[in-house]
């Protein structure tokens, strides 16, 4: 895992099996759901400009922001 300092090594040394209330699973669901789900539609959009030769021209969305 990389950290400020360079990289840092972890070793599990056990593992406490809990019942997680059922809220905080719920939402761990969702959150992960989402977060697959913006990374799918990221290699999406990444696909279809890569076939079509999309550039951004950034000086312009800056120019429109401003």
């Amino acid at each position: 895992m990389e950290s400020n300092n360079g990289y840092v090594i972890y070793r599990v040394t056990r593992v406490v099996d809990v019942q997680p209330d059922e809220t905080r699973e719920r939402s761990v669901q969702s959150e992960l759901g989402r977060a697959g789900g913006t990374q799918e539609f990221k290699s999406f959009l990444d696909g279809l400009r890569a076939d079509a030769k999309v550039e951004i021209n950034r000086a312009v969305l800056e120019k429109k922001t401003q």
